[in-house]
């Protein structure tokens, strides 16, 4: 275990984000913050499961080549202190990333992360539905849209600060140069943090760095599109 407290302000992981969204156990509590959208689930007691989205003004290959740019995500990522790509694989990769996020008392968390590349989408069978988490599937990203065809992007913590840390970045489109990019997290902390006591940091920081992605990858495709022209 390797959480450190230092001063007046942070803990992190992969991504978290905003809001003060307050759930109860079956009864999701839906935000909408700027452009992007985010709802959070209370599964138990000390887990959480997170849903959000946000439309992206570039083509779902752009979004996809900063997702998978896994050697600098901590270059437009804002919560990433340390990332670094230890292992590359043909489809995927083995992360160790380290993020900080401020709350008052100043936390920092690491983990390793299976990346996991899925071009035609995640098989039905990897992800759940409903429940509370318990069955170690991943949680189904429910603000992609129905019927159109999408490409996924896995995350499962193998090691860390987290009791459990899992989830799916979806790419769909929605136009020729739009894209809608959908998350999904299932979050459990050891059982010596409540979750409720980051719950509102680690929607925060989902929420900020969704937008640090559709920002990048707007900027990017922009540059690309003036230099075709």
């Amino acid at each position: 275990m390797n959480l450190n407290v230092k001063g007046r302000g942070s803990i992190s992981n992969k991504v978290f984000h905003s809001s003060r969204a307050r759930a109860t156990q079956g009864s999701p509590a839906f935000q909408e913050h700027s452009s992007v959208k985010i709802e959070v689930e209370k599964t138990s007691w000390n887990s959480r499961k997170l849903f959000a989205n946000v439309s992206v003004m570039a083509p779902l290959r752009m979004v996809w080549e900063c997702l998978t740019d896994y050697d600098h995500l901590d270059k437009f990522i804002p919560s990433l202190v340390e990332n670094k790509c230890l292992e590359r694989r043909p489809q995927g990769a083995l992360l160790k990333q380290v993020g900080a996020v401020k709350m008052g008392v100043q936390f920092s968390a690491q983990c390793k992360l299976e990346c996991s590349e899925f071009r035609n989408g995640l098989p039905e069978e990897f992800c759940s539905t409903s429940g509370d988490g318990s069955d170690g599937l991943l949680p189904h990203p429910k603000d992609s849209i129905p019927g159109v065809k999408y490409s996924d992007i896995s995350f499962v913590q193998v090691e860390g600060d987290f009791q459990a840390f899992r989830g799916v970045w979806r790419m769909q489109p929605e136009g020729p140069r739009t894209t809608r990019l959908s998350y999904s997290l299932y979050v459990q902390p050891m059982s010596w943090l409540p979750v409720r006591l980051i719950q509102n940091r680690i929607q925060q920081e989902v929420i900020t760095n969704l937008s640090a992605i559709k920002n990048h990858s707007e900027k990017l495709f922009s540059l690309q599109d003036k230099g075709a022209s």
